[in-house]
């Protein structure tokens, strides 16, 4: 059952039945599959030793793109690679567009997906990301157009539980509320530390990544229909290219901390605004 049907680790061999490697889910089958290019062996192309073991794990979508080729099809073992290691990759990003999971740096990809960290709500931009992004996968625009590429940029939103365990545990609320002074307000909040499993979260989130990053709000109150708060909460672009990991880090974190309290900068004047007149 475990061997023969494909229900145990794929296991890579050479060509004289050495093991040379083995993958118990999709994700190490892909990490080993470029170093043990050598160890896919004509047995396993002419049996669908792939395709069989990919089924047994009910990948039956990514089992039909590999079963029809034939070995004939690719001149060299590598090709073959290549062209499993496509079909994985192109799976991935079908399984991730129009979702919103929790962020994991074992399964996060750089170029596609779009994460949460916390357990709290979405704010207005990020919602409107969410649906966009479900859109695309339910149309499947992407078949429509094959020469033009339509995505929604990746990206990490810290949900709203984060924000409110940030100002309790740092004893900032009441102060941000009734502060009157934006400087001190912000340097208050600049001093204060965010939950230790964000800032571990972020460390890993700026390990993947290389590209510059936009920092911006995504409050609940930014999209109301009476009361539209857009606009009013900083953005910060970072480079991140520092060759440090974690003077990037420390960026990130400021960046984050400085659109918290963008919140409250002139509170006052913005909670007056909505009050009614008086008669």
């Amino acid at each position: 059952m475990i061997g023969s049907l494909s229900f145990g680790d794929f296991v890579f061999r050479m060509p004289d039945g050495r093991a040379v490697g083995t993958a118990d889910n999709l994700r190490s089958f892909e990490e080993q599959l470029a170093e043990v290019a050598g160890g896919i062996t004509p047995i396993s192309r002419e049996r669908n030793h792939f395709s069989n073991w990919l089924k047994a794990r009910t990948e039956f979508w990514l089992a039909h793109q590999l079963r029809p080729r034939k070995v004939s099809d690719y001149p060299t073992v590598e090709e073959l690679a290549a062209r499993l290691d496509l079909c994985c990759r192109e799976f991935r990003r079908e399984q991730r567009v129009g979702t919103v999971a929790d962020f994991d740096a074992a399964t996060f990809d750089p170029e596609n997906s779009f994460a949460r960290i916390g357990t709290g709500s979405l704010g207005g931009k990020a919602r409107g990301l969410a649906f966009v992004s479900t859109l695309l996968k339910n149309f499947r625009l992407h078949e429509q157009f094959p020469q033009t590429r339509i995505a929604v940029p990746p990206a990490v939103i810290i949900a709203t539980d984060v924000f409110d365990q940030f100002l309790d545990t740092n004893q900032l609320r009441d102060m941000a509320i009734h502060a009157t002074d934006d400087d001190a307000l912000t340097n208050s909040f600049l001093s204060a530390e965010l939950p230790d499993q964000v800032t571990a979260d972020l460390l890993s989130y700026l390990a993947l990544v290389n590209y510059p990053i936009a920092v911006r709000s995504s409050s609940l109150l930014e999209d109301s229909r009476h009361q539209p708060f857009a606009g009013i909460y900083q953005t910060f672009m970072l480079p991140n290219n520092h060759e440090n990991i974690e003077t990037r880090l420390k960026e990130l974190e400021s960046a984050i901390k400085r659109v918290y309290a963008s919140i409250f900068m002139g509170f006052e004047r913005k909670t007056t605004s909505l009050r009614p007149s008086s008669p």
